[in-house]
């Protein structure tokens, strides 16, 4: 990030202040020249890179405002002076200008800046500090543009909208087409802040003091997956992502850690441990034989047409819990599965991992009623505990509703229930 000193020029008629309002009020800076394509107005414009700052200086008066300049495609050039404008100048390039001076009689002028006025339109600052104390002299003497500044839930709002995980040129697309005259240009302190497992949160934020994730703070609202190249943001899933926090490690630096795994991945993991702990049954026992077979099925990736069928039917969510994390959603065949005539939606549920489980050792089972049942091994897990007398969800379509009689079944053959 560079610093550029402008000298806004003057206005063919008319007073300076009228001119230095103009520029404020469309969010510009200008240039001259020739007004012709290639020439020195656009190569000033041009030069500096997306969110520099810019620094107007008054001829003879001093520098009024400070801004961030907007990306080089907001660069235009007029075939003619625009109508109405008070300057001649062709060339222009959008501003968020963010501290000015009004008038330009009470200007801060260049010896009090410690910067020497720019040499013709445009020059690079090469000393930092001087022209980080005049945007600080600039916002202490003049007015504030826009003082609060994008406020930090636009970020996970730019994810929600784009429903995906997205990266930073996304976001910000997302933003300067949402927010066009707001200034962007902090937007990876931004995500930091809002996303649990970034370290450097502890130091972005530091009016913060506790950055454990089950507090419900509002701040604790992106997931990084990724580290330097190719990172994106997610929405922040508790049940998914598991609880965070941000601490010191031996060596006095932040770091991130998982405190406790999410729900939903801690019942695939189970469920993964399970399977690979079970060896097949011997062939003669037809219900062991069933909890293995339809347990290995689950398992596989993907489970085809019938799990997508599933997913579509049970608005990708479980039947029985509501979990909305496809990853670890899988397709239940309620009827025992002997091939595939029984990949039929109204013979299978879409459920989380762990309940596909408990589903197909006959600890938990659906009643005539409708409304899941659990094994009294269960009650006193508060894992399930509170889901005995629940609600199944069934899909919109009453085609893809589970038959009755498959779930009878269920409850005779898995569940050992005669009703």
């Amino acid at each position: 990030m560079d610093y550029h000193r402008f000298n806004i020029g003057r206005p063919l008629s008319g007073e300076m202040n009228a001119w230095w309002a103009e520029n404020v009020e469309r969010g510009v800076i200008t240039t001259g020249f020739q007004g012709e394509p290639g020439d020195d107005g656009e190569r000033h414009l041009k030069a500096p890179a997306k969110w520099d700052w810019v620094l107007a200086y008054v001829s003879g008066r001093g520098f009024v405002g400070a801004g961030r300049i907007r990306g080089v495609n907001t660069y235009h050039r007029h075939p003619a002076p625009p109508a109405g404008t008070l300057s001649d100048h062709q060339h222009e390039r959008a501003v968020v200008w963010k501290y000015i001076i009004r008038d330009v009689n009470d200007a801060i002028r260049y010896d009090d800046a410690d910067l020497p006025f720019p040499v013709g339109t445009r020059q690079r600052t090469t000393d930092r500090d001087a022209a980080k104390e005049l945007v600080r002299r600039l916002r202490q003497k003049g007015e504030s543009l826009r003082a609060g500044g994008p406020q930090y839930w636009w970020v996970p709002d730019a994810v929600r909208a784009l429903g995906e995980p997205s990266t930073l040129k996304q976001i910000e697309a997302w933003l300067e087409d949402k927010y066009p005259k707001d200034d962007h240009s902090d937007l990876i302190n931004q995500a930091c802040i809002l996303s649990v497992n970034d370290a450097n949160r502890l130091h972005n934020d530091k009016a913060r003091k506790d950055f454990l994730t089950n507090q419900g703070n509002p701040k604790d609202a992106l997931f990084r997956d990724g580290r330097k190249t190719g990172v994106k943001y997610a929405l922040y899933d508790r049940e998914k992502h598991g609880i965070w926090n941000v601490v010191l490690n031996a060596n006095g630096k932040p770091e991130a850690v998982q405190i406790e795994e999410g729900d939903a991945h801690k019942a695939l993991h189970d469920a993964r441990r399970q399977i690979a702990s079970e060896t097949p049954p011997p062939i003669e026992s037809e219900h062991d034989a069933r909890v293995w077979e339809m347990r290995a099925v689950a398992m596989r990736e993907g489970q085809g047409p019938f799990r997508q069928g599933l997913l579509e039917a049970y608005d990708f969510k479980c039947a029985v819990t509501g979990c909305a994390v496809v990853e670890i959603l899988e397709a239940a065949h309620i009827m025992p599965y002997r091939g595939g005539y029984t990949h039929r939606t109204d013979n299978g549920l879409l459920l989380r991992a762990d309940i596909h489980t408990l589903f197909d050792k006959g600890m938990l089972w659906i009643d005539d009623g409708g409304f899941v049942q659990i094994d009294d091994r269960l009650s006193f897990s508060e894992d399930y505990m509170h889901l005995r007398g629940k609600k199944l969800s069934y899909p919109a379509e009453p085609t893809c509703h589970p038959k009755k009689e498959h779930l009878a079944h269920h409850r005779k053959s898995a569940a050992g229930q005669s009703s």
